[in-house]
Parts: C-alpha cells; sequence; structure tokens
C-alpha cells in the first residue's frame, strides 16, 4: 500500500512537469499566433 502511494505520488510530479511543459509550449504558441495576427 505504502509503495503504491510512492509510485502514485511519483507519477503525480511526473504529470505535474508534463502539464507544465504543455502549458508553457501551448502559450507559445498562442503568442505566435497572436503575433502573426498583429503583423
Amino acid at each position: 500500500m505504502i509503495i503504491f502511494h510512492r509510485k502514485f505520488r511519483k507519477m503525480k510530479s511526473k504529470i505535474k512537469v508534463f502539464l507544465l511543459i504543455v502549458q508553457q509550449v501551448y502559450d507559445k504558441r498562442i503568442i505566435m499566433l497572436i503575433h502573426n495576427k498583429l503583423y
């Protein structure tokens, strides 16, 4: 049970990092889109 919990916590942190990266990439794409619309 404890081992499972540890694995779950590790997974959660990995998902967190993944989401952060995705968010950054997404933000960059939106900025690029806005940039292209402005110019």
